[in-house]
């Protein structure tokens, strides 16, 4: 195209189509330099080198490793990775960590022992009154020669104080206070639970008071003392008593005889409301057994009277 150009530049004048060729060859020249160029633009735009190459399908492969192993997408990754950099840092500021949680915990530490320390002073106090209640009511059950008492013994801080507490008793005068548990005879252990539910439940929203057999091991004066200390609760509480005492039961406001029986091979129990005469019977039963006689009803009745008359006068 240059040639042709060339040759045609010196005889373009000769004739007007000769000048005009020329003119569309120039023009033809300039479009295919213009191309050119851009076609070597085109072509240093792609260029890349193996290394690149290499390089990132190297990256490409790291990326699918790791997604297969932190997660499925890209923010999955970055969000372990973050928890990553915070457990390091945990780590490595651990010393620094366990130090300040060792003088939160020296301080939760005093602030527990000074409220167990306050709970125990307030306990021993209450102790003090509760005892004077208990053996006042100990005497009320014609227990005059027991001693009641309330020990402390010191343990390590809990959900409930730091006091192992215990009830101790001296049934007898001259012996050594031991636990209710070890030394209290039936009878004895009978009336101590009747006096240590009828002081708690003075302090608690309790509205009945069930006794099942606290007559065990209990007799003569002592029954009576028992009866007269049931009625004074039921003054204040209802109370449930089951009993084979004559003193207690007719000391009740209300008596139900209950009895066990079978028929049918099944066995059933019958519970019977009774009146005045009924109770008379039933007193006289329990106290002469499976013989009634006239003196045993005379009896009871004169039981059932002397009760009246002490509930009367509550």
């Amino acid at each position: 195209m240059q040639s042709a150009a060339n040759a045609l530049s010196s005889v373009r004048g000769l004739d007007e189509s000769i000048g005009e060729v020329y003119q569309r060859l120039e023009s033809l020249q300039s479009e295919a330099y213009d191309l050119a160029e851009t076609v070597r633009d085109l072509r240093s735009a792609f260029d890349f080198s193996p290394e690149e190459l290499d390089a990132a399908e190297s990256r490409a492969d790291q990326l699918y490793r790791l997604k297969k192993k932190y997660g499925a997408t890209v923010e999955d990754m970055l969000d372990y990775l973050d928890q990553c950099l915070k457990e390091l840092d945990a780590i490595e500021t651990a010393d620094d960590t366990l130090i300040l949680l060792n003088k939160k915990l020296k301080k939760a530490e005093q602030g527990v022992r000074t409220a167990g320390e306050a709970l125990t002073a307030a306990r021993k106090q209450a102790a003090l009154d509760l005892e004077a209640r208990i053996q006042q009511e100990l005497r009320d059950l014609d227990m005059n020669r027991v001693r009641f008492s309330i020990a402390f013994e010191e343990k390590e801080p809990s959900a409930d104080g730091c006091d192992i507490i215990r009830f101790l008793m001296s049934a007898n005068a001259g012996e050594d206070l031991k636990p209710i548990a070890k030394i209290a005879s039936g009878g004895e252990l009978a009336r101590i639970m009747l006096a240590l539910k009828n002081v708690l439940a003075e302090q608690e929203a309790i509205g009945t008071l069930v006794f099942d057999e606290v007559d065990t091991g209990v007799s003569g004066r002592a029954a009576q003392k028992v009866a007269e200390k049931l009625a004074q609760v039921s003054r204040r509480k209802q109370v449930l008593c089951v009993t084979h005492l004559p003193q207690l039961a007719a000391m009740a406001d209300t008596h139900f005889s209950v009895e066990k029986g079978e028929r049918k091979g099944r066995t059933y129990t019958q519970v019977v409301l009774l009146d005045r005469e009924h109770r008379k019977e039933e007193l006289a039963r329990i106290t002469g057994g499976a013989k009634v006689t006239d003196a045993l009803l005379n009896s009871a009745g004169e039981l059932l009277d002397n009760a009246e008359n002490y509930r009367a006068g509550l």
